[in-house]
């Protein structure tokens, strides 16, 4: 991607990609995570940078598969953290996961404090059109606004690009990988 050549130029060590099936279920598609990290990523500290689901798919490895002990740094764009509303339109379990009343994402709030020592930060596109109200894109600790930008135009702009790459450039360890999903 764009955005992954990006952090390749200005130097943020090695990057792979995850992709997963959108007709997954989230959970399904952590435990694909965390069996790809086990296969492609030899001890050290990882980062992820995510967009849309895969911030989820994230979370749940992180808080649910063990995959905090290995994260420094969790950086979405245009997640649905606290669900959307057009998760309503949606079919199958992916849609009654992301639907901002379902007790998956209830659950996955509450196991979020297993994932404490991961720097988490979100980037929120302002005219976003596929997490609605916007607003549920928002991370309770570290959350940037690009007012101009709608979720799929977060994956090439060059002002995401640099957010991106000072929050990773923030980190504290030394010998990481960089992953995107």
């Amino acid at each position: 991607t764009a955005l992954n050549t990006y952090l390749r130029i200005v130097g943020h060590g090695k990057i792979i990609g995850f992709n997963y099936r959108f007709q997954d279920s989230i959970e399904c598609a952590a435990v694909k995570l965390k069996a790809f990290l086990k296969k492609n990523v030899r001890g050290g500290r990882i980062d992820f940078v995510c967009h849309s689901m895969g911030g989820l798919v994230a979370l749940v490895y992180l808080c649910r598969l063990g995959g905090a002990r290995r994260v420094d740094r969790c950086i979405t764009l245009g997640t649905p953290h606290r669900g959307t509303y057009n998760a309503y339109w949606a079919p199958g379990s992916v849609g009654r996961d992301l639907r901002p009343d379902s007790s998956f994402l209830a659950r996955l709030n509450v196991d979020r404090s297993v994932a404490r020592s991961v720097k988490f930060s979100a980037i929120v596109g302002g005219t976003d059109n596929i997490i609605l109200p916007r607003v549920f894109a928002a991370n309770k600790r570290d959350t940037l606004v690009f007012s101009d930008l709608g979720h799929m135009s977060l994956l090439y702009s060059p002002r995401v690009f640099r957010a991106v790459a000072a929050r990773l450039a923030a980190r504290t360890r030394s010998s990481k990988s960089n992953l995107g999903t």
